[in-house]
Formats: structure tokens, C-alpha cells, sequence
């Protein structure tokens, strides 16, 4: 995967000029457990929707997921086999 850091270089400036980059174009790394089952419960909905239409798991994950979200498909099919809203309903209750 080739860089293309702000200044037009493969080389990044520095790994602030990174996080700025990625944080503009709103794709979002989990701070925390919580916000994490809340981007995962963000793509199991999309996921729901979809499927009321009849797209298949590997469309939904090509043209919704995959460009928003930059996660493997690996890591898609974690997120749909994750127990969401019961790890979340669990935490907000500590």
C-alpha cells in the first residue's frame, strides 16, 4: 500500500500530519471498548438494512463498508459475529 503523505511524498512528514489526514476524512480508530461496540453496532445496522433488500454480505462489505470503514473482510465478519449490544448493555451498567 503506497503513502501519499500531505507535503506529495512517499515518506509521511510525521505521525501527526497522519492521525490529521485520517481524522478529516472521519474515519474514526475506537479510543475505547465502548466506542468500539458502538462503530461495530454502526456496521451490523448498515449490514440490516441492506439485507432487507437482498444484498449479499460480500456487496454490502465492497460498496458500503470497505471505502468507510477501512476494515478486512476479516474483520467485517468479526464484526458481524460480535454480540454488540449485550457487551455494551453490560458495560453501561458497570
Amino acid at each position: 500500500m503506497a503513502f501519499i503523505a500531505l507535503n506529495g511524498s512517499t515518506k509521511p512528514i510525521c505521525v501527526w500530519h497522519n492521525i490529521v489526514k485520517i481524522h478529516q476524512n472521519n474515519y474514526y480508530m475506537a479510543y475505547n471498548r465502548k466506542n468500539h461496540l458502538h462503530k461495530v453496532i454502526e456496521v451490523q445496522q448498515i449490514v440490516k438494512d441492506k439485507k432487507k433488500f437482498g444484498a449479499t454480505q460480500e456487496f454490502i462489505y465492497k460498496k458500503y463498508i470497505m471505502d468507510q470503514y477501512h476494515i478486512s473482510r476479516n474483520t467485517f465478519y468479526k464484526y458481524l459475529s460480535t454480540p454488540a449490544y449485550m457487551e455494551l448493555r453490560k458495560l453501561n451498567a458497570k
